[in-house]
């Protein structure tokens, strides 16, 4: 439900900021028609912002609105210059005990938070003026390096509290061959050998057009949950809604370039499908399923990567990014880590926005102090394991 005071918060934001200039003008975008009737604009800005990642392209802030969206809730800031769209900042306002907070559309299912911004420089005060009006705080939780966001902490009137949230491997976008000339001849061998089973397997991938991404989506996510089916997977991912949101937003992100579903088959069958998301200078790959048997014959992360790569660099991008997670699989690619921070930024000098960014800071300690104790707890356990393997040794029973 809408309050007065988050409808007094709108009028407000919406007003042009007198201290820039008389062409600047804000507004604030509250529903799912306004959202729409954004399209063209937004994915005009999305082309010009040299940041700017999938997940906030049209395609993709529209089907996760249409499907997750609650109304009343929609907090898109708008600045235009002489009428050109030159920022946009997605969010969308939630209460958690009691304190109104901003968080990015997208939510868990987007890997990165950050705003698109055309002419940075000139238009990141503009917008912060016009955000701060809207709530207590924003809470954005996956802000990494070169986002537009740490661009608004520099005219942030208040501290802003970063705090480490998760890691991404980054490859270089290269075809596998050339990728795997820059490793040791030892890991090339190893690496080589796996690249060997998929081409032995005579696995072939294509590229599914628009009109096929409905069925393309309802394969990938059956062999999700085939995959996953003995490990831990995202609860969200088994559920109808997602289905609907990721189908709706591949369709619209394939017809405008800004993703890719492939499909991996052996013969006619059809045995992995992954979804790459495509930005300004990096592919992300963002969800994949494969037949469970199909680990015995071949290397799934090598097949998934030789495809990617191979993807990535046909389209001229620089970076191929694993996303969120750091699984050894990824490692054994020897990728670059990517840090993402959690930013709170307080919107007002208030009580609760206060509360608020001192309950961040007390829940990211407490966090990073489990992390140390899973880590000790490990180190421990992998020196009593050599221990009982030394003392095996010694008695001869290996």
């Amino acid at each position: 439900m809408t309050t007065r005071e988050d409808r007094a918060a709108v009028a407000v934001a919406e007003r042009a900021p007198e201290v820039e200039a008389p062409a600047w003008t804000t507004a604030v975008i509250t529903d799912l028609a306004g959202l729409r009737a954004l399209r063209a604009d937004l994915d005009r800005l999305y082309r010009a912002d040299d940041r700017a990642m999938p997940f906030l392209s049209p395609g993709w802030l529209e089907a996760w609105w249409a499907v997750y969206g609650r109304r009343g809730r929609l907090r898109l800031v708008t600045v235009r210059e002489d009428g050109v769209l030159r920022a946009a900042a997605p969010f969308h306002l939630v209460r958690r005990l009691g304190v109104r907070v901003l968080v990015p559309l997208g939510g868990a299912l987007a890997d990165h938070t950050d705003v698109l911004l055309d002419r940075p420089d000139r238009v990141a005060p503009v917008l912060v003026e016009a955000l701060l009006p809207l709530a207590d705080v924003i809470d954005a939780p996956e802000v990494p390096p070169t986002a537009n966001l740490r661009r608004l902490v520099d005219h942030w009137p208040r501290p802003v509290l970063a705090r480490p949230s998760s890691t991404a491997a980054v490859l270089p976008a290269l075809p596998m061959d050339q990728l795997l000339a820059g490793y040791s001849s030892r890991t090339r061998g190893h690496r080589r050998r796996e690249v060997r089973s998929v081409t032995e397997a005579g696995v072939h991938h294509r590229e599914l057009p628009a009109d096929e991404v409905g069925g393309g989506i309802a394969r990938l996510l059956t062999l999700h949950r085939d995959a996953w089916r003995d490990r831990s997977i995202t609860p969200e991912h088994t559920r109808p809604r997602f289905a609907d949101f990721l189908t709706r937003a591949t369709r619209a992100m394939v017809r405008s370039g800004d993703a890719a579903l492939l499909e991996h088959r052996i013969d006619d069958e059809v045995v992995a499908v992954e979804l790459v998301l495509l930005g300004r200078d990096t592919a992300g790959g963002y969800l994949y399923g494969h037949r469970p048997e199909l680990r015995s014959t071949l290397n799934v992360t090598a097949m998934l990567l030789a495809a990617s790569l191979s993807l990535a660099a046909r389209r001229g991008l620089v970076e191929f990014s694993m996303l969120r997670g750091g699984e050894s699989h990824k490692d054994r690619w020897h990728p670059r880590t990517v840090r993402h921070d959690r930013l709170v930024l307080p919107l007002r000098d208030s009580v609760r926005a206060r509360a608020y960014v001192t309950g961040r800071r007390a829940l990211a300690a407490a966090r990073g102090r489990l992390r140390e104790d899973a880590r000790a707890r490990a180190v421990v356990e992998r020196l009593r394991s050599g221990r009982r393997v030394l003392g095996e040794v010694g008695r001869g029973r290996r």
